[in-house]
């Protein structure tokens, strides 16, 4: 019953077009389902889900290697500063010099992990 329900809400959020949902997960010891389905916690009790959101790429162009790095904002002047998040997408590079990524990339950057500002580095 709950994963028809967290689907049809899903469902709804990519129907309108929202890149995510956060939640307050209660009680606590449901975290765990929460955690099973896809959520990625901020601290004890609150999560995120980012809705996927596909993208045509385009073919004739060059294929290339993108990471996207999430850190707080201390980076700037920590440079060891420990990595929050890393995506790498599929990308392709067109002629005018545009990176086309496969899909959406997006965090919830107002989650403790970062610390006040988010430094996203690519």
């Amino acid at each position: 019953m709950e994963k028809q329900l967290v689907e049809s809400a899903r469902k709804r959020g990519i129907s309108s077009d929202r890149y995510a949902v956060t939640i307050e997960c209660k009680p606590e010891s449901s975290s765990s389902f929460w955690k099973k389905i896809g959520f990625e916690f901020y601290n004890e009790n609150e999560a995120s889900f980012v809705f996927e959101k596909l993208f045509d790429l385009p073919i004739k162009e060059s294929p290339i290697n993108v990471k996207i790095m999430f850190y707080q904002e201390q980076v700037k002047w920590i440079p060891q500063t420990a990595l929050v998040k890393s995506i790498s997408p599929l990308a392709m590079l067109d002629p005018k010099g545009t990176i086309h990524l496969q899909y959406r990339v997006a965090a919830y950057v107002n989650s403790k992990k970062y610390n006040r500002d988010t430094m996203i580095k690519i």
